[in-house]
């Protein structure tokens, strides 16, 4: 079997465990899916330990894990820094294809950021709404299953929080254009930080066995 197929099979199998609940078993076969791309890992495979971390419950490496998605997305991708910059000077086309592109790491990226910062000040999400973005990323639920006032109310939310994500791609990938050496040093920093916790977690797993 290749390299490219073993992966993906891998990464199948990791969804599987993440659909099941069993997030550390699902983290440990995203990082080895991703063992064999390169140094830097996979887009996709970032930001599916994001999510997996983020329904874990701990959102500061979920966060990470968007960050390092964003800056591979940069560094890997010479088309999304160009229509970046060529957003800045307002070209409608550049920014429509940013926004599409980005969509779903900003949805993410920013739902983590928001459950952060209400994390931090002691509020708690609407629970309906957490439920539902739980229960989307598992597979336990179609967007297409919600009733009009789930989605009304799961949509708008969504909405706020996909706008907090995209300032904070936009914001990452100003960095990575004013200073790449340094953000790409900080990036294999934060990607070292994900691959340890994943590592802690298989040990202390095995360990209660």
């Amino acid at each position: 079997m290749e390299s490219s197929d073993r992966n993906l099979k891998l990464y199948e199998e990791a969804t599987e465990k993440l659909f099941a609940g069993d997030f550390d078993e699902a983290l440990k076969l995203y990082a080895i899916s991703m063992h064999d791309e390169d140094i830097y890992g996979s887009m996709k495979g970032y930001n599916a330990v994001g999510i997996t971390f983020y329904l874990k419950g701990d959102i500061p490496m979920a966060i990470k894990c968007y960050a390092v998605c964003s800056r591979f997305a940069a560094l890997s991708i010479p088309e999304v820094l160009q229509d970046y910059q060529d957003m800045l000077k307002d070209k409608a086309e550049a920014k429509d294809r940013l926004l599409a592109r980005c969509s779903y790491l900003a949805a993410d990226w920013g739902w983590s950021e928001s459950k952060l910062q209400m994390d931090e000040k002691s509020q708690s999400l609407n629970e309906k709404n957490e439920q539902l973005y739980r229960d989307l990323l598992m597979g336990k639920r179609e967007e297409d299953s919600l009733s009009n006032s789930e989605k009304l109310s799961y949509s708008q939310y969504l909405l706020e929080c996909r706008k907090i994500g995209y300032d904070l791609i936009f914001h990452d990938f100003q960095k990575m254009l004013d200073d790449q050496d340094d953000t790409t040093a900080e990036m294999k920093g934060w990607i070292s930080d994900i691959f340890e916790v994943v590592k802690k977690l298989v040990m202390a797993a095995d360990k209660a066995e």
